[in-house]
């Protein structure tokens, strides 16, 4: 049916392929069009683009009464994200009804009856290609759509009468945009396994991520990109009992299906789920037997971070399976144990594709009881609880709870009001600036696990970050509650209840319009200055008489002037009226330069702000994940313009173009005295210099700035052979959450409170800087918040510096040892860098 083999040297793998690949017993409905029918292209012998797969499904849905086809969103590249669900021309006729049903089970568990689950179709979904140069999924995808789509007799027709199956081909097509053109463009009408040759080796990003360099497999929890928050909407309309997630992992390796390694599931994963995980891995190890593939599990990849396509759904009432295949990348290549193509690859996909629904449809009834008991049982799980919910608050800017309520609120988390006014361990928490979420609900364990500070863990080596803790993230203020009385709840707060504006306070504003800096003010800010209008930042606190009253302003503030030298009165107004469109802020109006009280508006003690002109270093050896959340939060995010320079290029940049230069780890990998002497001398000029992680380092080596990295080895002890491998990867600080206490005095540090939580993934140590005024951010001496911290680390990272700032003749050098925009989301200290970037000439 798919592997007709057409050339001897294409389809080398090292295992026999001298048949086509075939589903036993299944004939194939010729009405129904073939892939190579479609796309011109013969499964194995090209990489497809999304837009050939997105015309094979369409084909397919045109042609076949069993396949609808949906589209649930777009990347930021304009490409359709996709999603066929296939199932009997019966249930088609029914879909919405049997979506209904299903949703039941984790939305009104207590009405559903056994007998009636028993007969419900199981929801499955198939997802393929988060990382965009992870191809063979998506080839295979194709394969699994054609099959069900044609496939004919009485063993296919039972499966698709008692299944829904959702195919989702390819999470991320701007990757495998992105990877696809490389490849296919730089290959000849002859495959080569030579790893040196041009196919082989993709230019900087690569393919992985997205538009914006993400790796998508991390953002189901922070949800922070366009197409994680169309997935997760068409996830929860839906609400499946079996998810698999389709990677490649190098070519060295051979096959993996979880269960991954036994002690890194999560502890709040049902071990229900867990047993189902390894029931259904019995199905997948038959199947790669009978096709005579290589196959491994329950090593390397853990169950543990609920932010992947394959674990997010455990905490959702379902059971998440990863499949690692070993890549070729190209359309061919060394493999574990002799030359491997493409379509092997996809051969093994496809295989795990089918070997799911046999498991999925033998195991049917157990896999929808899984997920009703989840739900059914969440509400009892959390009575007997100490921990009833969590209250959050953030009254210096509210903008940041309105969005993480609405994260919250993709997750089908609710969240409420308190009725009035409560203290909780000496904090005052106010009704109109609080909300709670309690653990007394469907999602129950959902938030448990995005709330909860852990530190103490069975297993200590991590696949990915050991904390995820999302109120730190935010830099919001909360607390757990070991009581939560019906009686204590207001109402719930719905999607419509969130702000989506700004404000104009007062009018049309007489002599000046006044903001309150917050996390969009520099958005605002930057539109404003672009238009010509000059505006002038207090860091002081001033109260000013408005159309609306007295209003105080605590921290600092930005004036923006009615009359102006460059523009007129009316395109002021104007201004101050679009901003408000785009971006949650409110603006008062007034009509004097005389405050109540503090300095007057056009007090020298009120600076000019300047535009930013922002270059960001990307290219070879530059963290591309760095670079692209930074990239994320200024382009995306702040809407303001970046240019992404090339370091390969940067001898040959002028500078004086640029006021603002952020460096990401990595990215000054290839620069020698030149580059860094041209470096000083922009920074000496005025520049503002902003180096993250690894590029602190470079920065303090390379003499840009005097101040010392903690020197420190930890040397481990004498150990048998076989223990060492695990005894590193304890050492590693993989993602733990920790405290840092801020001088909120100092202009980076604009609106921001005395203590603030930092995301480390890394075992630098900066010392605190002996030049006074200059430490921004400092851990606390006891800074674990949450998550793992290596036992050799422990006690050595209090009082060291996570933020320096200094002066360099008439500019700046801006030192974030700890990523500030990690993974788009951390929004308490992506305030630190839009300040840096805003008033890095300011100190």
């Amino acid at each position: 049916m798919c592997f007709t083999a057409r050339s001897p040297d294409v389809y080398a793998t090292g295992l026999p392929l001298a048949s086509p690949y075939e589903v036993k017993g299944v004939e194939y409905d010729q009405s129904i069009p073939t892939i190579e029918q479609v796309t011109g292209i013969e499964t194995g012998l090209r990489h497809t683009s999304p837009y050939q797969i997105i015309e094979y499904f369409k084909a397919a849905a045109d042609a076949s009464d069993r396949v609808s086809l949906v589209e649930y969103g777009r990347t930021y590249e304009g490409i359709p994200l996709i999603c066929a669900a296939v199932t009997s021309p019966a249930n088609q006729a029914n879909l919405e009804t049997i979506r209904g049903n299903n949703l039941k089970l984790s939305e009104q568990p207590e009405i559903m009856d056994p007998n009636v689950i028993r007969n419900m179709p199981l929801v499955v979904y198939i997802g393929s290609g988060i990382h965009g140069n992870e191809a063979s999924g998506g080839e295979a995808s194709m394969l699994l759509l054609y099959h069900l789509a044609a496939g004919q007799g009485s063993d296919l027709n039972r499966m698709l009468s008692e299944m829904v199956i959702l195919i989702d081909p390819m999470i991320n097509p701007d990757g495998r945009n992105r990877f696809t053109q490389w490849v296919n463009a730089n290959r000849g009408r002859m495959a080569t396994a030579d790893l040196a040759d041009r196919e082989h080796n993709e230019p900087w990003p690569g393919g992985r991520t997205n538009h914006y360099w993400f790796d998508m497999n991390r953002d189901l929890v922070p949800a922070a990109l366009k197409e994680t928050s169309h997935r997760l909407s068409f996830y929860h309309s839906w609400r499946p009992q079996l998810v698999t997630d389709h990677h490649e992992q190098g070519s060295g390796a051979t096959f993996f299906f979880q269960p991954g390694i036994p002690s890194g599931n999560n502890p709040n994963t049902p071990k229900s789920t867990v047993d189902l995980t390894r029931r259904i891995g019995e199905y997948h190890a038959r199947e790669l037997d009978r096709i005579g593939s290589l196959y491994f599990s329950e090593e390397v990849y853990d169950d543990f971070y609920y932010g992947k396509g394959s674990t997010y759904p455990d905490i959702n009432g379902a059971v998440g399976i990863l499949f690692e295949q070993a890549s070729s990348r190209a359309l061919k290549t060394q493999g574990v144990d002799g030359e491997m193509s493409y379509a092997f690859t996809i051969r093994n996909q496809f295989a795990t594709m089918i070997s799911t629904l046999e498991a999925g449809q033998q195991l049917r009834i157990e896999l929808l009881e899984n997920q009703w008991k989840f739900y059914s049982s969440s509400r009892k799980l959390f009575e007997k609880a100490s921990v009833k919910g969590y209250v959050f608050s953030m009254p210096e800017d509210p903008a940041i709870a309105e969005m993480f309520i609405s994260l919250l609120q993709k997750h089908k988390i609710k969240v409420f009001r308190p009725k009035e006014d409560f203290r909780k361990e000496g904090v005052k928490f106010d009704s109109d600036n609080s909300w709670i979420v309690p653990l007394n609900q469907t999602q129950g364990r959902l938030v448990k696990t995005l709330f909860e500070e852990v530190t103490e863990f069975g297993d200590v080596v991590f696949y990915d970050v050991s904390s995820w803790t999302l109120p730190h993230a935010f830099g919001l203020h909360f607390t757990e509650l070991d009581s939560l009385p019906d009686k204590m709840l207001g109402p719930e707060i719905l999607a419509g209840d969130l702000s989506v504006k700004g404000r104009i306070m007062g009018g049309e504003a007489a002599y000046a319009y006044v903001l309150k800096w917050n996390l969009w003010a520099p958005g605002v800010v930057y539109k404003l200055l672009d238009k010509g209008i000059s505006a002038r930042t207090f860091s002081t606190e001033i109260e000013i008489d408005t159309g609306s009253g007295k209003v105080g302003f605590d921290g600092p503030s930005v004036i923006i002037p009615v009359m102006q030298k460059q523009v007129s009165p009316g395109e002021v107004h104007k201004a101050v009226r679009e901003v408000i469109e785009d971006f949650p802020v409110d603006i008062y109006a007034t009509g004097s330069g005389i405050s109540v009280e503090g300095p007057y508006l056009g007090s020298s003690r009120a600076r000019p702000l300047r535009k930013p002109v922002i270059a960001l270093i990307t290219g070879n050896g530059s963290s591309s994940r760095e670079a692209g959340e930074a990239w994320y939060i200024l382009d995306e995010k702040m809407e303001i313009p970046v240019s992404l320079l090339d370091q390969e290029r940067f001898s040959g940049t002028e500078l004086s173009s640029y006021n603002c230069l952020i460096l990401p780890s990595g990215a000054s990998r290839s620069w020698k005295e030149p580059e860094i002497e041209k470096l000083k001398l922009w920074v000496k000029k005025g520049g503002t210099l902003i180096a993250v992680r690894d590029a602190v380092k470079w920065a303090i080596e390379s003499g840009i700035i005097d101040e010392e990295l903690v020197e420190e080895e930890y040397t481990l002890p004498d150990m048998p052979y076989n223990e060492l491998g695990k005894a590193r990867r304890e050492q590693r600080l993989s993602g733990a959450i920790f405290n840092t206490r801020v001088d909120n005095t100092h202009p980076l540090s604009f609106g921001i409170s005395m203590r603030l939580p930092v995301f480390r993934n890394h075992t630098l140590k900066m010392k605190p800087s002996k030049n006074p005024g200059s430490n921004v951010a400092v851990y606390t001496q006891d800074p674990l918040l949450s998550g793992y911290l290596p036992r050799g680390q422990k006690g050595k990272i209090g009082g060291t510096a996570s933020l320096i700032a200094r002066r360099s003749g008439a500019g700046s050098v801006i030192l974030f040892l700890d990523n500030p925009v990690f993974r788009g989301h951390w929004w308490g200290t992506t305030r630190l860098f839009l300040n840096s970037v805003f008033f890095g000439d300011s100190f």
